[in-house]
């Protein structure tokens, strides 16, 4: 992803609190056209989406309201990576229904 289109809807951004005002490297906006070449490569190569993910610098890998809200769909999971600690980064998965209810989906790790 490369078009962040953030800046184009800063007023919205802003609607969170002064974080993003505070932080102008917070948040990262993918433009419809991008999403649109991704799904379409998705489609066209018979794969299935099962999540979308982002990180956070300065935060726990907690889904912050702002993550919620942009949430694209119920049918896929969100992966946050939080690099607060970057020697221990915190990896978790969410749930998000259509009422925005957030549910923490379990890891389970093999060796």
């Amino acid at each position: 992803m490369k078009e962040d289109q953030k800046d184009n809807m800063m007023d919205k951004f802003y609607d969170y609190g002064n974080y993003y005002l505070d932080h102008k490297d917070a948040g990262f906006l993918t433009s419809p056209e991008e999403t649109v070449r991704v799904e379409k490569y998705i489609r066209n190569s018979h794969l299935h989406k099962v999540g979308v993910f982002h990180s956070h610098q300065r935060h726990p890998a907690i889904l912050a309201k702002v993550d919620v809200d942009l949430h694209p769909s119920p049918e896929v999971w969100h992966l946050l990576i939080s690099l607060r600690t970057v020697e221990y980064p915190q990896i978790r998965i969410f749930s998000v229904d259509s009422a925005k209810r957030v549910g923490e989906v379990d890891i389970q790790y093999t060796s």
